[in-house]
């Protein structure tokens, strides 16, 4: 039996290797070792009104030359883009079968959800899903003409057996509802996603006005704050730009969400705590010399500096 520590650093390693297989894994159609079957709806009839249209571009070609196959459900399913630059128009393909190949229908109550691995792994919940990328699982496939993946992806995070934490729920959630029109799913999630943004309330500062994490909650082990502390992997608790970017992001969207319920309270609340967060990542995380998001280190930091590394995560308020 690992302990915990060590789940956690063999986690990392799995993640590291990953990235550099990933490509080959995929496209040797490596055997997904979850539970298939027959997903329990299809996708519904083009409409009669589209019969007729033409099809401006090649759909075979643009796909044989990413090295896709099965086309007739990226005909069926995704938008096809004419792009100049052929690396790039490749990689867009590719990632449309990336995403397909990482859902996983588990059985008539649960429906889809997305893996993280193709293969399973000791730290993934239920059905291979890892709540780190469940953003950009939802942000990606928004654009899926079949529903019925993301219904059953959303409803495993807020009433199946998902449980998530370093997840932009709420924030993705209006961003999918924003091109499908389903509003009445929309609404019906106010409540789990105000519960699940409210998880986050141990690790808020009151007198900063900010939320602290650590990098491997954030799914990003051995980074710069890490190796501040005697902890390389688990070390680093700090202030970042990720966390109250997620939080930033969720409030707007409970906002929203609660103003088409008519749930005016709510709605002032979250947007008030969005503009809040805001302004203190702008003051307190923000540095005006190096014009860059940068890592507060919670403990031992009396003055609140922030730590000299320029990492990725300080781009992300620029995704919401």
């Amino acid at each position: 039996m690992f302990t915990k520590r060590k789940r956690k650093v063999i986690r990392s390693r799995l993640r590291n290797l990953l990235t550099l297989l990933f490509a080959a894994l995929l496209m040797t159609a490596a055997t997904v070792t979850f539970p298939v079957s027959s997903p329990a709806q299809a996708y519904p009839p083009l409409p009669a009104s589209a019969a007729g249209l033409t099809h401006f571009l090649n759909h075979d070609a643009l796909l044989n030359a990413a090295g896709v196959a099965d086309h007739s459900w990226y005909d069926q399913n995704i938008p096809f883009v004419d792009i100049p630059d052929a690396q790039i128009q490749n990689v867009y393909y590719y990632r449309w079968f990336t995403w397909r190949e990482h859902f996983n229908y588990l059985n008539t109550t649960d429906g889809y959800t997305s893996s993280e691995f193709l293969s399973n792994v000791f730290f993934a919940q239920f059905g291979g899903a890892i709540d780190s990328a469940a953003g950009h699982v939802i942000h990606d496939g928004r654009w899926v003409r079949d529903q019925s993946y993301l219904n059953d992806y959303e409803n495993y995070w807020m009433n199946g057996p998902g449980v998530g934490r370093t997840f932009w729920a709420a924030s993705s959630y209006y961003d999918r509802y924003l091109v499908n029109g389903d509003a009445a799913a929309l609404k019906s999630y106010q409540q789990g996603l105000t519960d699940e943004y409210n998880r986050w309330s141990d690790h808020y500062d009151a007198t900063l006005g900010l939320y602290w994490t650590i990098p491997w909650e954030d799914a990003m082990e051995y980074d710069s704050a890490s190796y501040q502390t005697s902890d390389h992997f688990g070390g680093g608790a700090g202030f970042r730009s990720s966390i109250n970017a997620y939080q930033y992001a969720d409030a707007m969207a409970i906002g929203k969400i609660a103003t088409m319920n008519g749930d005016t309270a709510t709605a002032t609340d979250f947007t008030n705590r969005a503009k809040s967060l805001q302004a203190n990542m702008q003051a307190k995380l923000w540095d005006t010399n190096r014009n860059f998001f940068y890592h507060q280190q919670k403990d031992n930091n009396p003055s609140g500096a922030l730590l000299n590394d320029r990492e990725i995560y300080g781009f992300f308020p620029w995704y919401f």
